[in-house]
């Protein structure tokens, strides 16, 4: 290591002492902080557990509902454990330029000593940090991060919010002989996802969408993911890093009695110049609704309008497109159909309704892998 660490003359009995690049430790920090949340009601929360053994650096965060665990390889120089406040230490670290830096705890505190300067933070004791869940793996199945990450596009947007309803907060994952169908529904729109994979598990697991966010971050670097679980909680691992997380233990609801049968009338267009009328005709629309009128006329006319009677204002478009049906009005809200149509990577969509009071169908042009189910609007 060129040059001197500010600090490195100072004789304290260090219980934890490490040195590394300042880059790998804002990499390794960076893997774990994101589950970190503002104000948690249980202090130590907020910092993250730093366990030292040799060489090996395990980082180890928590909200509770969710844990992310790595590791870093460094200098390691004396064995020990703390807790330590991480995006503080992160954000530091950030701002200063790639270089050796030196962590120890000196027994009373945290000293951060890099090549210009010395940085002190209080510590926690690790016991008092939330335990790591122990699984005792009941099941596992590995997946491709590409497909896993793909599934979680296609899927999570359409999941809901509201905490008194736990099965519409989080995704279902159903697993079956010869596939792997991913679900997510907030009542008002449903996404569902099929990937095709070999296996003999044939069951039915929710994981909370705040955990599914977890651990997206993860699946960019490519590489397989190993996924295992009991009857309570999940780890999912890549490259080094695990997400544990506790699972829903609710019913999901029976979404394929609401799916409408084929009905025959289908509009089929340009994915992304429907998704650019939307999008504009969204600036007129009615901002509590955001609803979009499609106007089926019996003979192959499809129009799309909106208009906001508080403002006086309205837009109405003309689309090219090939239809095939009964003439029907019906509306949808906007900003779902701009969602939805923006995780579609299909040149075209088919778009089938059945009836203005009745759930609508989207999907790729043929493709049967995606299905999109949007409720209506009243118009």
């Amino acid at each position: 290591m060129s040059g001197t660490l500010k600090g490195d003359t100072k004789k304290t009995h260090a219980k934890m002492k490490f040195q590394t690049n300042s880059t790998q430790l804002v990499n390794a920090l960076g893997k774990v902080v994101p589950v970190i949340i503002g104000n948690p009601t249980i202090p130590i929360l907020k910092d993250v557990v730093f366990n030292l053994v040799g060489k090996n650096l395990q980082l180890t965060a928590s909200d509770m509902r969710n844990t992310i665990v790595t590791s870093a390889e460094v200098d390691g120089q004396t064995d020990g454990s703390i807790t330590m406040d991480g995006k503080l230490l992160l954000n530091i670290l950030k701002t200063l330029p790639e270089g050796m830096i030196q962590l120890e705890h000196n027994g009373k505190g945290a000293v951060l000593n890099t090549q210009d300067g010395v940085y002190e933070f209080p510590v926690g004791d690790p016991a008092d940090f939330p335990k790591v869940p122990e699984i005792s793996v009941e099941k596992s199945l590995c997946i491709s991060a590409g497909v896993l990450k793909g599934a979680i596009e296609k899927t999570l947007y359409a999941a809901g919010n509201e905490e008194t309803r736990p099965s519409l907060c989080s995704l279902l994952i159903r697993l079956e002989n010869e596939k792997i169908t991913f679900v997510a529904t907030d009542s008002h729109r449903l996404a569902e996802y099929v990937t095709f994979y070999t296996t003999d598990i044939e069951e039915s697991i929710l994981i909370h969408h705040k955990s599914i966010a977890a651990v997206k971050p993860f699946l960019s670097s490519g590489g397989d993911v190993s996924f295992s679980y009991n009857k309570s909680h999940a780890a999912i691992s890549i490259d080094g890093t695990s997400v544990y997380c506790r699972l829903t233990d609710e019913r999901y609801p029976d979404y394929k009695a609401i799916m409408p049968a084929p009905s025959g009338n289908n509009v089929v267009i340009d994915r992304s110049k429907l998704l650019s009328a939307v999008k504009r005709l969204l600036f007129l629309a009615n901002g509590n609704t955001n609803c979009i009128k499609f106007e089926m006329v019996q003979g192959g006319d499809v129009s799309i309008s909106a208009e906001d009677v508080d403002y006086s204002r309205s837009a109405h478009e003309r689309l090219d497109c090939s239809y095939t049906g009964v003439g029907m009005s019906i509306g949808f809200k906007g900003k779902y159909l701009s969602e939805i149509l923006s995780v579609m990577d299909s040149e075209e969509v088919n778009l089938e309704v059945t009836a203005p009071n009745r759930p609508a169908l989207i999907r790729p042009e043929g493709e049967d892998e995606y299905t999109v189910l949007i409720m209506p609007l009243s118009v």
